[in-house]
């Protein structure tokens, strides 16, 4: 008799190979961050209106982030901004209570071009906005490992949705034994619910080509950088 499918050791597999591909990822997609001067003329130019464009939405700045990047000496980090908002290399969904809270994330390079940190804009939903709260500078191993946390299952793939689809209707392998099909078909079902409601991938950044001094564009992704 087949042995069952085995749930966790496929989570293990996924997870390791997600976690390879955000590194390989977050280092190919690297740049330089943004120095620009830290104004309201700036800022409104940045941000018209107090929105931005992403690749998947558009976000509006939570009211006061000007004033709290300067409360906080982050002044330098504006640029920064928006640039991990416009042109994240991941955006990354999970919960925070009974919230949605997406983490867009980018990657940024030091001067010698060798030392990596990531820079994280939190969004979550308000009165049906998209709206950044706040941004943080990273280790890029700590936003691997938060990350590793958020989507323990890995990318979500086509074979595994299908299997959810079929376990919600009591349908299994047929080598399962038929006396515990629905049992095992409820767990299942129930194992890749919670995995996938958890968290998970909502965009990566994909081909990179080389333009300028560490600048990437990707294909219908370019970075934007503003005019000021």
């Amino acid at each position: 008799m087949a042995e069952p499918w085995n749930i966790s050791r496929e989570k293990a597999q996924d997870n390791a190979q997600t976690m390879t591909r955000l590194m390989e990822k977050l280092k190919l997609f690297a740049v330089p961050m943004q120095k620009i001067e830290f104004s309201r003329e700036t800022y409104k130019k940045l941000f018209p209106g107090g929105k931005v464009k992403t690749p998947i939405e558009n976000v509006k700045l939570g009211e006061h982030q000007y004033e709290k990047l300067k409360a906080r000496g982050r002044e330098e980090y504006l640029g920064a901004v928006y640039q991990t908002l416009s042109d994240p290399v991941v955006v990354i969904e999970t919960e925070k209570g009974n919230d949605r809270v997406k983490l867009y994330t980018k990657s940024f390079q030091d001067f010698s071009g060798e030392k990596i940190d990531a820079v994280i804009s939190v969004v979550v939903d308000i009165g049906g906005l998209s709206v950044s709260i706040s941004t943080h500078r990273r280790n890029v191993n700590n936003t691997l490992n938060k990350i590793k946390g958020i989507i323990p299952q890995g990318k979500p793939c086509t074979h595994r949705l299908r299997r959810l689809s079929a376990a919600s209707r009591g349908v299994l392998n047929p080598s399962f034994p038929h006396s515990l099909g629905h049992v095992r078909a409820s767990t299942v079902a129930t194992s890749l619910r919670s995995s996938i409601k958890k968290g998970g991938i909502l965009y990566e950044k994909e081909t990179a080509l080389p333009v300028g001094t560490g600048a990437f564009n990707s294909p219908g992704s370019e970075e934007r950088q503003p005019t000021l």
